[in-house]
């Protein structure tokens, strides 16, 4: 009986009924099917169902279904954000619980996932995440190499959300990814140098913080330009205004220097 419940927690977490007797998961005929059906009621089930499973257990083709599925799924996030012009997610559409399917389809992949496939890999990095979460951090420590092609693609995105994730993910990789190669670094800091200029205040902010740690002396001019010049201005509590792009660029350059100086 307690297995069973376990097997109902995300269907009753998503406020979902399920007609005629539910299936334990030792009596789910077929997981891998039911990952790839287009009822969501049986995606969320197989996914309870491999909760329980360890890496070693989990059955031949789970991991590339497990990769299609979350592709899928954010690829559903992406149009529902544009649909809305980003000011919708998942949540908003589907409420709460559908978010909390998604992290769990997300989990699945990151811990039965085969990195040793590009697919995963992908899936994994072009998901929808916090670029300074654990999952985040993990990646970029063991894969950073390998997903950066992927991460740098997500910073070309025509979402803001997408991009301003994606330029935050460059971040982690520059501070995690201890193999990063000199032209890795290089690509990370070109990707930069193009959201400098992006509409959104977020991601020209980031895109500055994240040039402080790969930028050269020859970004410096350029620095010094968005210090006197960058439209952002907030309004304090005390009637102030803050710029914090140009305060953030004006620490870049000190630390640009720093770093050319050892």
């Amino acid at each position: 009986m307690q297995k069973l419940l376990l097997s109902l927690t995300l269907i009753t977490l998503l406020g979902w009924s399920v007609p005629g007797q539910v299936q334990s998961p030792q009596t789910s005929p077929n997981v891998l099917s039911e990952l790839r059906s287009a009822d969501v009621h049986d995606r969320a089930a197989a996914i309870e169902v491999l909760s329980s499973m360890s890496a070693e257990a989990v059955p031949e083709g789970i991991s590339r279904a497990l990769a299609d599925l979350l592709v899928q799924e954010t690829q559903l996030l992406e149009s529902v954000l544009r649909k809305s012009n980003g000011t919708v997610g998942l949540s908003g559409q589907y409420g709460e619980s559908y978010s909390e399917y998604y992290s769990e389809v997300l989990g699945s992949l990151e811990r039965l996932g085969d990195k040793r496939d590009q697919r995963v890999l992908e899936a994994l990095a072009k998901a929808s995440y916090n670029a300074d979460s654990s999952f985040a951090v993990k990646i970029a420590t063991d894969y950073g190499e390998n997903i950066l092609p992927m991460v740098i693609d997500l910073s070309q995105s025509d979402l803001r959300y997408r991009r301003m994730q994606a330029i935050e993910m460059l971040g982690t990789i520059v501070s995690n990814c201890t193999a990063l190669l000199p032209s890795s670094a290089n690509r990370i800091r070109t990707a930069v140098l193009e959201a400098l200029s992006d509409q959104a205040n977020g991601i020209r902010l980031v895109a500055v913080q994240v040039l402080s740690r790969v930028g050269t002396e020859a970004d410096i001019p350029l620095l010094e330009k968005i210090a006197k010049t960058d439209p952002d201005i907030s309004k304090m509590p005390d009637g102030k205004n803050r710029y914090f792009i140009r305060e953030a660029a004006l620490e870049a350059i000190t630390k640009i220097r720093q770093q050319s100086a050892k």
